[in-house]
């Protein structure tokens, strides 16, 4: 354990780094000579991360970026070696990356992408996991493993669709081509788009404005936006939005917001 930033609490692994300042935490991929390539190590050093931020219930959103020149050139198949060979090997793989995208996805922490460089094949699927992203105007996204002869193991082909919709997730997909900022905003694909010098400090501020909200409420709002996607239609989506709101109508957030608004006053309201 040592000291980062000021006033930052930094619990440190090799590759992975989770820091945390009260209401945000950030989670650093710490590889920059390999573009933060992720490793099957650093996938399972990903999901500690994820389970000591939930248990610090102070924590109210999470930044996710890279070290040195990228936010991550996707997965290091190099490191993979024969096992994706072997027997089961790609299924154990594959399996590792869907189990921690998913564990990042279904936190009921939010979570924002900061991307600067590239993001590609497995980095674009990290930032596909988080609930927003905001990217450097001189950056570029896309999925790439077209261009190797791979298929996607950790979600691409599904969250990528639902993002951007069928028409640009396809040409993603099937072409392997980066796209930039402007064109990443434009579909979609990314909530902002902002100086390179200014990116880390915008995906700070985003984390600050949502860690001021109800961590009740947004933790709600984004089950019923995950599942309300996933689930079998508009009608089934409202559905679960009203048993949402039943379970939050007992949380002591609802009567808070409802003082403060009353009162004119800001709400505090308590940790997760």
């Amino acid at each position: 354990m040592a000291a980062a930033e000021a006033g930052w609490l930094v619990i440190a692994e090799p590759q992975v780094v989770v820091s945390i300042d009260g209401a945000v935490a950030e989670l650093l991929l710490n590889r920059p000579r390999r573009l933060n390539a992720i490793t099957e190590e650093m996938l399972l050093a990903i999901e500690d991360g994820i389970d000591l931020i939930e248990a610090r219930r102070s924590v109210r959103a999470l930044v996710v970026r890279g070290e040195g020149r990228a936010f991550c050139a996707g997965a290091d198949l190099a490191a993979a070696g024969s096992r994706l060979d072997a027997a089961g090997g790609l299924a154990g793989h594959a399996a590792i990356w869907r189990r921690v995208l998913q564990r990042l996805e279904s936190s009921p922490v939010p979570s924002i992408a900061a991307v600067h460089g590239v993001a590609v094949a497995g980095g674009l699927e990290l930032t596909l996991a988080c609930d927003m992203v905001a990217m450097a105007a001189d950056a570029r996204i896309g999925d790439g493993h077209a261009k190797w002869g791979l298929v996607p193991s950790g979600g691409a082909t599904q969250r990528l669709p639902r993002t951007t919709g069928k028409r640009h997730a396809s040409w993603l997909l099937f072409s392997g081509e980066l796209v930039d900022a402007r064109e990443a905003l434009a579909i979609g694909l990314v909530n902002a788009v902002v100086p390179p010098e200014e990116l880390l400090d915008h995906a700070r501020g985003m984390a600050r404005t949502i860690a001021r909200r109800s961590p009740a409420a947004v933790a709600s709002m984004k089950r019923a936006v995950r599942d309300g996607l996933d689930g079998a239609g508009l009608d089934a989506g409202l559905e679960l939005e009203a048993r949402l709101l039943q379970e939050h109508r007992h949380r002591p957030d609802m009567k808070i917001g409802q003082t403060a608004f009353t009162s004119r006053s800001d709400p505090r309201f308590p940790d997760r």
